[in-house]
């Protein structure tokens, strides 16, 4: 999907000086793109990010895990 590669763009070298306007408008159109996708596919979306926040509560715990990048296994 090209616009999620929008999105990254401004991020892809650091730049640390990033349109945020820019970077909200290719964010809206994900968005737009991944609601009706769920639409289409008749997917509730708020249900499975609950689901999601759950598993990820479980695989990267606060109290272990803030502030660091490391994939959930390297954490067990």
């Amino acid at each position: 999907m090209l616009e999620a590669n929008e999105v990254l763009e401004p991020f892809r070298f650091n730049n640390h000086e990033v349109d945020k306007e820019y970077v909200a408008r290719e964010l809206a159109d994900v968005l737009n793109f991944l609601l009706r996708l769920a639409d289409v596919l008749d997917i509730d979306l708020a249900h499975w990010h609950d689901i999601k926040l759950k598993e990820n509560a479980k695989k990267y715990p606060i109290d272990i895990c803030r502030g660091k990048p490391f994939k959930y296994s390297e954490y067990q």
